[in-house]
Parts: C-alpha cells; structure tokens; sequence
C-alpha cells in the first residue's frame, strides 16, 4: 500500500511549481496526488459534455442489446464496439477502446490531451495512454479489490503509472451506489475513502499503488479511463 516507491517519476519540486496547467488541475491536486497517491478534481469537464456522453451511451447499448448474442462484441453501425471483459466472477462492466475516430472519444480527447501535456511536465512519463469506457448496467454489479498496474520505478518500463478516471453520470445520487473506494497508504492511516462517480468529476490516483474497487452499482455507472505511462 506504500504509493512512494513510485514517486520517482515526479520531477523535482521546483519544476512542479513552475508548471502552467492546461487541463483543469491545480499545483493544490498535484501536490494531494503525491503526497496521498490520489486528487479528486471537479467539474473536469462540463454537464453538457456529461450528459452527451450518456446519451451516446444509452443509445448504442440498447442497440447492442437488440443483436444476436453472437453478435454483441461486434461494430454497431455506430462504429462502437463494446466488449464483455474477464474475469466476470470479478466485474461486471462491458467496455469499448475510445480509439481515435470513436464517436466519444472526440468529445474528451482535448481535456485528456491537456492533461497528458501537464502530466508529462511534472512527471517523467514516457507520454502513452490507453482510453477506454466502462459501463455498469446498474444491475448490482461493481468491481473486485485490485490494482491498475505492478508497482514499478523504471520509467521505461510498461506499467500503467496513473490512472484518471473522469465520470459521466449526468443524475447521480447516493442511493445509485457505485462509489468508488480506494484503500489509503500506511501513512495516511490506512482505511479507505470513498469516491462518489459525480458527473463530470475526475479522479486521479498511482495506478500500481491505490488498491480500489467499485462497489455495487445499481444505477447505470459510465466512467472513462485514461492510463498514463
């Protein structure tokens, strides 16, 4: 659970302080993000990019739903290819890679661009990404315990360093569930600490530190990951 065996890829404090952020972050959530291995920052983007997304993602599942199961895993006519990750004894979300040309990818790859460039100033990544959405049906399902990465210091290697998650739940409420929650360091005491997935709110954490799971959602859960290396 210690998250400083891979604050080495932090530049020094300094630079830290003399970087002008494009994204949205602060000196103030970088500094969290450091010291405590994760920062929640919100209205990342805006309630109309939020309920968008939702829409576009309402709509492409309730026509994947309507093909053949042999079907399912295939290109829609809206070029979105969902995908029913494993294991599922461990979650429940159906996925889709927002690869360049995805309809919904267009709609945040500015926001994850900026925040690529102002993470590569105050850090030592070797500026690569994955993207990718997931989506919990709502149906009580979450995410087991785990972590996004093994913990590594080797700025070459391929290890996921961090994870940004930015939600799109336009109407979210407490009753909905879905929070996630992420196991402290040892010196933060230890516990957990829970994320409620607000629309447009973005969480950021050390992808091969934090230990999370999503707990059981039982409303529609969309969230959009970025993993940074």
């Amino acid at each position: 659970l210690q998250h400083t065996a891979t604050q080495g890829i932090f530049h020094d404090d300094a630079r830290v302080r003399e970087t002008n952020f494009q994204s949205g972050i602060t000196l103030a959530h970088v500094r969290h993000l450091i010291d405590h291995g994760y920062t929640v920052i919100d209205q990342f983007t805006t309630q109309e990019t939020v309920e968008h997304i939702a829409s576009l993602t309402r709509t492409s599942l309730e026509t994947r739903e309507s093909r053949n199961n042999d079907e399912k895993d295939k290109a829609g006519e809206d070029g979105i290819t969902w995908i029913t990750p494993e294991p599922r004894n461990a979650r429940k979300d159906v996925t889709t890679w927002l690869h360049e040309g995805h309809p919904i990818a267009s709609l945040v790859a500015a926001q994850f661009d900026a925040l690529q460039q102002d993470l590569c100033c105050i850090t030592r990544l070797r500026s690569q990404r994955e993207l990718q959405l997931a989506c919990y049906p709502g149906d009580g399902g979450g995410y087991k315990r785990h972590t996004d990465a093994i913990p590594e210091t080797d700025m070459d290697g391929v290890q996921r360093k961090v994870t940004a998650i930015l939600y799109c739940n336009p109407q979210w409420e407490i009753r909905h569930g879905g929070l996630l929650q992420m196991r402290l360091a040892d010196h933060d005491g230890g516990g957990v600490v829970d994320i409620e997935p607000k629309g447009g709110r973005l969480l950021m954490f050390l992808s091969g530190c934090m230990m999370h799971e999503v707990l059981p959602s039982h409303a529609t859960r969309l969230a959009i990951t970025s993993w940074f290396w």
